[in-house]
């Protein structure tokens, strides 16, 4: 081999490493490193993801109801954070209960006194509001339609569901005797079935009589039997086919119920009539 073959070698030699130390640096390149960055970024913010809590994410509501065995003056109204499901959700730090507010209605009395505390009932509620200053047939109306909320520590704000005028209000009409119409309810077998806000004893209260005993015999106490017919009562009172069907079991004894969510659902646990349902949801009643 010549000099001059040698330094043609030698030069398509170095050519050939210079094309492959462009090609190494063109994958390491800032380009490329961006492309990657890029990819993080797409990933969620933590403060975007659903947290372990679950407070601030979407389908959440605050659930709140008033509490009958408490004191026969004051309204004692005990609030949560609940899912879809309508299963109770941690609100996140010891302080929870603060971050609570109630809003009461334009209607509210002037003298009304709000007092709110932490819940007693940690496992169901984080909150609870004592309602004073008025008689207790008031305090539960503007229990009723006052509004709820709960803003967790990223500031977002989760409502309760508003009531509208058909679940806010137990029926007014007189009680029909056998065999006559039922308005806002169905007749069945001489009694008039319905739907309300407020516990059965103090929907029947004021149309002047009492809960009937069909009421936990028929759609309470837990039976299986009692729980398909909640659903067919139900879905024949909203008149449609089929409702979202659940069981549960609370110490609330609410029986056969309709959840703020939506969902109908049948508490298996000892009916009691004097309990109310969570405000923006109702129960099934029927009077003497």
């Amino acid at each position: 081999m010549t000099v001059r073959q040698g330094l043609m070698t030698f030069s398509k030699a170095l050519g050939l490493f210079a094309i492959l130390i462009s090609c190494t640096q063109q994958n390491w390149s800032p380009s490329a490193k961006t492309s990657i960055s890029s990819t993080q970024d797409a990933i969620p913010k933590a403060s975007d993801r659903p947290t372990e809590t679950g407070a601030g994410v979407p389908g959440y509501l605050v659930n709140c109801s008033i509490l009958a065995d408490r004191a026969a003056v004051d309204v004692y109204v005990a609030c949560g954070l609940v899912d879809a499901e309508s299963q109770p959700v941690p609100a996140s730090g010891n302080d929870a209960w603060s971050r609570y507010s109630l809003t009461p209605p334009a209607a509210a009395p002037q003298s009304l006194q709000v007092k709110k505390m932490p819940s007693d009932q940690p496992q169901s509620f984080d909150v609870l509001f004592e309602l004073s200053g008025a008689e207790r047939s008031i305090l539960v109306d503007v229990a009723l339609d006052a509004r709820y909320s709960y803003q967790d520590p990223a500031g977002a704000v989760i409502n309760s569901k508003p009531l509208t005028s058909s679940q806010g209000t137990a029926v007014v009409a007189p009680i029909p005797p056998s065999g006559q119409e039922c308005k806002e309810g169905v007749l069945q077998d001489g009694i008039c079935f319905f739907l309300t806000a407020r516990s059965c004893d103090n929907a029947c209260d004021q149309l002047g009589s009492k809960p009937h005993a069909a009421v936990v015999d028929r759609f309470g106490m837990g039976s299986t039997s009692n729980a398909e017919a909640c659903r067919a009562m139900y879905q024949q009172l909203k008149g449609v086919s089929s409702v979202r069907f659940g069981t549960i079991t609370t110490m609330f004894g609410l029986g056969c119920h309709q959840a703020p969510t939506g969902a109908v659902l049948f508490d298996q646990g000892t009916t009691h009539l004097g309990t109310y349902p969570a405000l923006g949801g109702n129960r099934l009643c029927g009077c003497q």
